[in-house]
This record gives C-alpha cells, structure tokens and sequence, in this order.
C-alpha cells in the first residue's frame, strides 16, 4: 500500500471511530488552480490531516514563488462548510461539496459568483506535503525525547533528532531552569511525515536552523499581555500593521492589512490587505524599494474592499522607505508618503 493510500486508510480509522462521515470530515489531499488578482493563476495543494491540522501550498504558475501554510481546521456540520484557520484571525472557508471536491467561498461563507473555478479535488496520487516553515514557539526535551508547541496554532510536533536539534537541545538546556521545562525559540524547518515503529506514519518537525533563542519569555500572545514589546523592529521578521495610506489613518476592518518580509533564501512577502491575502516579490537596495505585481486571493468583502484597493496601489507607487522607531513609511517616487505601517512585535 503507497503511503498516501496508509494516510488516508488511517484518517479514515481515527474518524470512523468519532462517528463523523466522510463529508462532514474530508481527510485527504486537494489539489486545484485558483484565480489570481495579477497572475496568471494560483496552484493550491491542501492536505487535510487527522486532529484537525493542514498543511497548505500556494504556487504562482507564471512566475517563482512558494508560499506554506499550516495551521487549524475545523467543520460547520450545519452549513457544510470547512474552515482553515492559520495566520490571519479571519479563516478561509471552503464549501463540502461532497467527499472529492471542496470550494472557496468568500469571506462571508458566500459562493463567489464570477463564473471562474474555486474548487479544489481529491487527489490519492500524492505524497504527503512537507511544508518549510518559519515558526516560534516552545521548545522542551526530556527522556530522550524533543517537542515543539507553536505559538501562532498550538500544534505539538516531536522533532526529529536530527539537523539543527542538538542546537536546540544544548540552547534549552543552557536557558531553562527546570529540566524539561519549555523555552521559547524561532526556528526554521521543514514538517516531514515519518514513519512511525508503533503505527502509522506521522509528521515530524525537522529543525534546520536555529535562529534565536528568547529566555525566560512564552508565545507572543501571553507576552503581549504582560509586558509592551520593546524591541526595536527590523524591516524583515516583523509583523508590520497598516496605520496610514495616503497620510490618512486606516479604517478599522475585521482583519487587520499587515505585511510580513522574508529576506532568504528570497526577497518574499506575505500579508492582508484587510480582506484578501497577499503574496510576492519585492525588491530592496538600502532605502529603495519597490513591488512588483502582487497576487492575492479574490474573495469579496463587506467591509474594506476601497481599502484594499488603495494598499494596492500604494504599493505599486511605492519607490522608497525609510523606518522611524516602531514605524515603517513607504515613499513614491516623489518622496511623498503612500502607507505607513507599525510593528505588532518582532517574530
């Protein structure tokens, strides 16, 4: 039996035994190519994992660029409907159509009515997704064995001893008091499905990079509630909230527009802009900078649709930036201020 066919026998078992049916809990992989604001077209992979995680994939089909995701899903038996919560506190919704295809909807839970696919099928013919991700939470080992709770979902992951893990291991046990105890670190990696000598095979978190350590502090969101973050932020590993566009301050909307930096392995952003997802490039030489087309999911909102139309176009006149404390300013090509945008907290 290949190994996807062994995952989804054993998804099948573990809700076979909740008494949930197929449709009302859709393990598996869905594969599909979604429409694009400014590309040509988006190709989604998402797999739908026992516990109620996924990992999710997006891939522009004209130009380079890989986006993951992993996070939380859950099922609204009532309206049949699938909900992925991952970075944004706003979930993606997907219609249940039946056990072989799921469908965007729009932010409302709404069918998106423009004549195009939103719809992603089953596949049985693909591995596992091995997502890379950037993640912070809690790190702990005891009794020959390793654990990391991330912060931004919750999952609890074993790690493999393996890459970057002694790292780990020697940082925990030079920062925490108590043995076993958890300590808060950033680290990069890849979420591998292992096999597993007492069941099925199951995924694994495979640490490839240490990247800081944070003694004596916990997740972010328990942070916050103690103590105001005070560290001055850097242009890429920080959560970067919309607070001005054209001088002006920002409407409050449901989900807050913020973008997020990467600088490697490649100049990549990703974010919201209040409704809808954001994914690209963007190019930066000391102060210049400037952004590409950008892509973006289609969904239709209430509220903040001018909005998100205007952070677009801000960006596409976006020539230069310069930080100022905690606030980050985009300038035109005239050196006039298009958006600014402050610091939620360091990641």
């Amino acid at each position: 039996m290949s190994s996807i066919k062994q995952f989804l026998a054993a998804s099948a078992l573990y809700f076979s035994t909740l008494g949930v049916s197929a449709v009302a809990a859709p393990l598996g992989a869905y594969v599909g190519v979604l429409p694009c604001a400014d590309c040509v077209g988006l190709e989604y992979r998402l797999d739908l994992l026992p516990g109620g995680d996924f990992h999710l994939r997006m891939v522009y089909r004209d130009r380079p660029g890989v986006f993951y995701e992993i996070g939380t899903w859950s099922v609204d038996e009532a309206h049949k409907t699938l909900e992925l919560r991952g970075r944004d506190e706003r979930p993606l919704r997907l219609s249940i159509d039946s056990d072989e295809r799921l469908t965007l909807l729009d932010s409302n839970g709404q069918r998106i009515d423009t004549g195009l696919n939103y719809s992603l099928y089953r596949s049985e013919l693909l591995s596992p997704l091995e997502p890379q991700v950037k993640l912070q939470g809690m790190f702990s080992h005891f009794a020959d064995a390793s654990r990391f709770v991330d912060c931004q979902s919750g999952r609890d992951m074993p790690v493999a001893m393996e890459g970057a893990h002694l790292r780990l291991e020697r940082a925990a046990a030079r920062a925490r008091p108590e043995p076993g105890e958890g300590v808060l670190m950033s680290i990069e990696g890849t979420i591998q499905n292992r096999v597993n000598m007492e069941g099925p095979a199951r995924p694994m978190l495979v640490v490839e990079r240490l990247v800081e350590v944070h003694p004596g502090e916990t997740c972010p969101e328990q942070r916050k509630r103690i103590e105001p973050v005070t560290t001055v932020p850097g242009f890429a590993g920080t959560h970067w909230m919309l607070s001005r566009l054209g001088g002006k301050s920002v409407v409050a909307t449901p989900t807050p527009a913020y973008l997020e930096f990467q600088l490697e392995p490649d100049a990549r952003l990703a974010g919201s802009s209040g409704c809808n997802r954001i994914f690209g490039g963007f190019e930066r030489d000391g102060d210049k900078l400037s952004f590409p087309p950008l892509a973006g999911t289609r969904m239709f909102c209430e509220e903040g649709m001018e909005q998100e139309h205007a952070l677009h176009e801000a960006l596409a006149a976006t020539r230069s930036h310069r930080l100022d404390g905690r606030t980050m300013v985009f300038l035109d090509e005239s050196g006039a201020e298009v958006a600014a945008f402050e610091a939620a907290g360091a990641k």
